[in-house]
């Protein structure tokens, strides 16, 4: 084995994936109706921050009082 690059036998995998993805009206909805049902207390208030400001998971999860004002 080639210690120097170890993956030199595997093949590389591409993925056709659009760098931008956005949700249809009923993608949100069926977002919306799975993270009702979620244990987590929060979950439902960052997804819509994030839908409403287009900030990423972990800005909105970020936020607090102090710094949403």
């Amino acid at each position: 084995m080639d210690t120097k690059k170890p993956c030199i036998h595997y093949q590389v995998v591409k993925i056709d994936e659009n760098e931008l993805n956005y949700l249809t009206e009923s993608d949100i909805k069926e977002l919306m109706e799975q993270l009702e049902t979620s244990r987590s207390k929060d979950v439902l208030l960052v997804a819509c921050v994030c839908l409403a400001t287009g900030a990423r998971w972990s800005e909105a999860e970020g936020l607090s009082n102090d710094t949403s004002k």
